[in-house]
């Protein structure tokens, strides 16, 4: 994801990102390992964890890990109630049904050794469609 959009989330949840947003003396910094496509989705999913911690008195989620794995979000944190892993679970399954690139509605295919979620104008030319049934086959959780 491009940098301008990791600052925004940074600057908009810096609760979440609390952590995330401090590197330690090995790293060189976080990032958020996806593209521009899921920005909107991470960010209404930040909304929802910070809705359920200000309003509902949930834990504060802290992120621990933003990226992209087998053509799905994964968005790992720690500090969760019920609600808020429900907000997880709903981001997980829409992030393998909008094209990581550009936010449109999208499908999971394989190219070559790699899973993606990816509409048809981001498609790789020679990537295979992944039914669903599939794709579980290749998800690790």
């Amino acid at each position: 994801m491009r940098q301008e959009l990791i600052d925004t989330l940074y600057q908009r949840y810096p609760q979440i990102f609390t952590e995330y947003t401090q590197p330690d003396a090995e790293k060189n910094g976080y990032k958020i390992w996806c593209k521009d496509g899921w920005f909107d989705l991470i960010n209404t999913l930040c909304e929802q964890l910070q809705y359920w911690t200000d309003a509902r008195s949930a834990p504060q989620y802290v992120v621990l890990d933003v990226k992209e794995k087998m053509g799905a979000l994964r968005f790992s944190g720690r500090y969760k109630s019920a609600e808020q892993i429900g907000s997880l679970k709903m981001a997980y399954a829409l992030s393998a049904r909008l094209c990581e690139a550009c936010g449109a509605p999208g499908r999971p295919v394989i190219d070559g050794c790699t899973i993606m979620t990816r509409c048809e104008q981001h498609t790789p030319e020679g990537s295979i469609l992944i039914a669903e049934n599939e794709r579980r086959k290749y998800t690790i959780c």
